[in-house]
């Protein structure tokens, strides 16, 4: 017998979340007169009806006043307490809490970035029918790429020589052994796990290089230096002109 799509993602949404036992029946009738008492006081006193809507959440662990809550504290701009409200919401099973909390994980609003995570839920819930999950999912993926894309080009442009893994160098000075300079390292484009486009600056002292046909390898094992004053201009340009969201 299929399921239908809600049970789908609700069934996703507790995978992998911490297990509660589920609220007795006192719970669940001490949390109906909480909230009946919040409704009655949000009339006159918005600010003291909070409180009484979050005992009422956590005494029935009722997903529908976690997301409510969690999208007044969004208006109100505080975001600790959107991100929180907005896990739990969806922790008890809230479909479009878990899309909300996917997103704020993705730009770490609220909570701990987590990229790969929020992404992996996104595709989790487009699989299953989801459809705001399946146009989330891919716009994040093609921003990323266009902006990893955008940090690979202006490298290339300044003349950085480009290596496998995602590394452009250029020696100033000096050759293997005795060489110094800078290498810029880019995430974000055609990645194992999902990340931000971002870009990192390192400087080497001796480094070896080696060509085969159209590839270059560039050897992890090198001296490591300060950044030279050129690279950290390079890396504050290339924030700008590629719009990146986050440091390397």
């Amino acid at each position: 017998m299929k399921r239908s799509l809600a049970a789908l993602l609700f069934a996703l949404a507790i995978v992998g979340s911490a297990y509660a036992a589920p609220p007795t029946k006192a719970q669940l009738a001490a949390s109906e007169a909480k909230l009946q008492k919040a409704d009655l006081v949000w009339k006159t006193d918005q600010a003291a009806a909070l409180p009484l809507f979050e005992q009422a959440a956590q005494l029935g662990q009722d997903p529908d006043i976690a997301y409510m809550l969690a999208l007044i504290y969004q208006n109100e701009k505080e975001r600790e307490k959107e991100a929180r409200w907005m896990k739990l919401a969806a922790d008890w099973g809230h479909v479009d809490a878990r899309f909300e909390w996917a997103k704020l994980r993705i730009q770490g609003i609220g909570t701990t970035r987590d990229v790969s995570g929020g992404l992996q839920t996104l595709e989790e819930m487009a699989r299953a029918g989801y459809a705001p999950a399946v146009g989330k999912a891919r716009e994040f993926r093609s921003e990323q790429d266009a902006k990893a894309q955008c940090l690979m080009r202006a490298l290339r442009e300044k003349g950085y020589e480009e290596t496998i893994g995602g590394r452009f160098y250029r020696i100033d000075e000096g050759q293997n052994e005795t060489s110094r300079g800078d290498v810029f390292v880019v995430r974000g484009l055609l990645e194992n796990s999902p990340s931000w486009a971002f870009v990192r600056a390192e400087g080497f002292d001796g480094v070896k290089v080696v060509r085969s046909g159209d590839n270059v390898m560039f050897s992890s094992t090198y001296n490591p230096r300060p950044v030279s004053s050129e690279g950290i201009a390079t890396v504050a340009t290339l924030h700008t002109q590629c719009d990146l969201d986050v440091d390397g």
